[in-house]
């Protein structure tokens, strides 16, 4: 189980589907906040195994793994994994 404790103080949590998504939507902003001494956690939703048609799910999972740990000084990165579905809608 993952438990993380701040003093009382300002935080942000930032959640994603994708690996580096919070890079390029907010990445300025959460910049910003940490700058101000807010404490930032970044929650992303799947582990990027998808995200290279040149690499390996596993090998471009643990990239991105890394990117994300070294987005912010001080951020928290949280990988929830959720298993990718794709659902097709039938408009017949």
């Amino acid at each position: 189980m993952l438990k993380i404790c701040y003093e009382i103080g300002k935080s942000a949590l930032c959640i994603v589907a994708h690996p580096d998504d919070a890079e390029f939507q907010c990445a300025g902003t959460l910049a910003l906040l940490a700058e101000k001494g807010w404490k930032i956690v970044i929650a992303t939703m799947t582990p990027g195994q998808a995200g290279s048609e040149k690499i390996g799910p596993e090998e471009i999972s643990r990239i991105r793994h890394l990117e994300s740990a070294n987005m912010l000084k001080d951020s928290v990165s949280i990988w929830v994994s959720v298993t990718p579905r794709i659902i097709y809608l039938n408009q017949n």
